[in-house]
């Protein structure tokens, strides 16, 4: 029996290491639009790609329905990249009624992969500039997934009067209120970063670096005024549940939603995506 548990936790690390190893490439144009044509091949209207160049650095988006409805930008976690938005930008009965950009944040995707920006400031700054360049007279809905939340609130914290609605999923807002593997440390060492795959990499050094940026972007969270819609598992393991009751105390000044996913983890965002697309709806409807 202790063979075969072995074994087969042997075989789950092979696998994990070979599809991340498979991640550690340039990400170029021409293979985001390979991807894009293969995944929504079946679909009848099909998403656009779309480049914005902020500073130096290129950002990819994916983007789906008509430009004069109400806009919903997507932020994906770590790792990860806009891919994990795919189901969403094939749902007709949502793109109808919003427009969907899914941003791959800098270093992730096809938007220079490998090069991140780990400052979770810094990379608000850099979409804010994008949704300064889609210059909509509109208010905007966002949403962010695990990583991607903090970058979510802090462009509510940081433009309170073009933020909408705040959808926050299984986000890491509360500093050093997430796990940490001792693997983490062992792998920044120079010796040992360079020689592992480039999308572990990242995640690792985003990371080990997050919890100054959420102290940083703390003292601003007051600043979010929008409705905020927070949605957690309460077995989540790797960002853990904590980070709602301190949300729900530091953005003080919003109507903030809380939905406890009962008995999920940190996963639930992919295996829930009814529940995820009845609030993106609610968010549209107000």
């Amino acid at each position: 029996m202790k063979n075969e548990i072995f074994l087969n936790k042997f075989k789950l690390l092979i696998s994990g290491l070979l599809i991340l190893t498979s991640c550690n490439k340039e990400n170029l144009p021409s293979e985001n639009e390979a991807r894009v044509s293969k995944e929504f091949k079946n679909e009848k209207i099909k998403p656009t790609l779309k480049y914005y160049k902020v500073g130096e650095r290129n950002i990819a988006t994916l983007q789906i329905g008509n430009e004069k409805l109400p806009i919903t930008i997507l932020l994906h976690g770590s790792p990860g990249s806009g891919s994990d938005y795919d189901s969403y930008l094939k749902d007709s009965t949502l793109y109808s009624k919003t427009r969907l950009i899914v941003i791959d944040r800098p270093g992730y995707g096809f938007s220079d992969y490998g090069n991140i920006e780990p400052n979770v400031v810094k990379q608000a700054n850099i979409i804010e500039k994008i949704i300064e360049e889609i210059n909509s007279n509109q208010k905007i809905n966002i949403v962010g997934y695990s990583y991607g939340g903090p970058v979510a609130a802090r462009i509510a914290a940081s433009k309170p009067n073009k933020i909408k609605n705040l959808l926050l999923i299984s986000s890491s807002i509360a500093p050093g209120e997430e796990k940490i593997f001792g693997i983490s440390y062992w792998a920044i060492k120079d010796k040992v970063k360079n020689k592992i795959p480039t999308v572990l990499r990242m995640a690792n050094e985003e990371k080990l670096t997050h919890k100054a940026s959420l102290e940083e972007i703390a003292p601003d969270l007051d600043k979010i005024v929008c409705p905020i819609y927070i949605l957690h598992g309460d077995k989540d393991n790797l960002i853990y549940f904590s980070n709602v009751e301190y949300m729900k105390k530091k953005m003080k000044n919003a109507k903030v939603e809380t939905y406890i996913a009962k008995g999920k983890g940190h996963g639930f965002f992919f295996s829930e995506t009814k529940l995820i697309t009845d609030y993106l709806f609610k968010m549209i409807k107000e």
